[in-house]
């Protein structure tokens, strides 16, 4: 049991601390406030920028628009960084990708000073896709303990339609002729497996579902983000899905610490005689 506290610690670590803001956030480009607006939005046109800093003595202390630059100098136009916008370059993952999806954009500060840059588009890089497929990863089997302690006796087929379970039941065999030894849950697709546990009332509470019809739309959204990653496609579109995975973050990882005591429940060697 202390070996799998540790891989559960280890578990839990990675994804509250494996990666922070600095590994995705990009450098933030930034104009002197006294240039004319003009000058800094035909650059900002240039560079392909909607976002840029506004420095005073070297220092960025704003930020402007550009479309909302006109004819005066840039500092006319500046806003000032709200707390909200800003994080600190050691802040876990989890909450930068709350934050960007929330703002939109979030700044960076890196030893008191502002000078990163995340939006939605920094969503699709390599970071955040492992993180996202880690935690679904974590998610699939959190689901399998479920099924195996809610439905002990199979009852879960009744959720689940006869061509689906035979998909199951071939890859089942497939695996067994491979010389593994996987039971029929284990080779459920993962939206089958939340597919049975959103429709049975129980689970849903437990698994804070609201609805059938609320967990029929989480499953394809999950779902289409899960083939988005495997599959190397952009999932910058599903950012609003992202956001919904970094907020339940511990809800998952509680799921999961469940799931990985039952394993070390099942493994414990027994006594000789019993």
């Amino acid at each position: 049991m202390r070996r799998s506290l540790s891989y559960r610690s280890s578990v839990r670590r990675f994804f509250h601390g494996g990666f922070s803001a600095q590994d995705i956030a990009q450098s933030l480009i930034s104009y002197d406030a006294a240039r004319s607006g003009p000058e800094i939005k035909a650059r900002m046109v240039l560079n392909a920028l909607r976002v840029a800093g506004l420095r005073f003595d070297g220092f960025v202390v704003g930020y402007v628009f550009r479309d909302e630059l006109g004819e005066d100098r840039c500092v006319d136009y500046l806003r000032p960084i709200e707390d909200a916008r800003l994080l600190d370059h050691e802040a876990p993952l989890h909450e930068a990708l709350v934050r960007v999806v929330e703002q939109e954009f979030v700044f960076v500060r890196t030893l008191g000073e502002v000078g990163g840059i995340i939006t939605r588009s920094d969503l699709g890089k390599p970071p955040v896709r492992m993180w996202i497929f880690g935690l679904l990863t974590v998610m699939e089997s959190a689901f399998a303990r479920h099924i195996r302690r809610r439905f002990p006796d199979e009852g879960w087929r009744s959720h689940l339609s006869s061509n689906r379970q035979r998909r199951a039941e071939h890859l089942q065999t497939e695996r067994r002729r491979r010389k593994q030894s996987p039971d029929v849950v284990d080779c459920l697709q993962f939206s089958d497996k939340a597919q049975i546990l959103f429709k049975n009332p129980g689970a849903r509470e437990e698994l804070g579902i609201r609805s059938w019809t609320a967990g029929k739309q989480l499953i394809k959204e999950l779902e289409r983000l899960r083939n988005s990653l495997a599959h190397a496609q952009d999932i910058v579109e599903s950012w609003s899905t992202i956001a919904t995975l970094a907020t339940h973050i511990d809800a998952v990882l509680d799921l999961y610490d469940g799931e990985a005591a039952s394993m070390a429940e099942r493994t414990r060697p027994r006594p000789e005689g019993s």
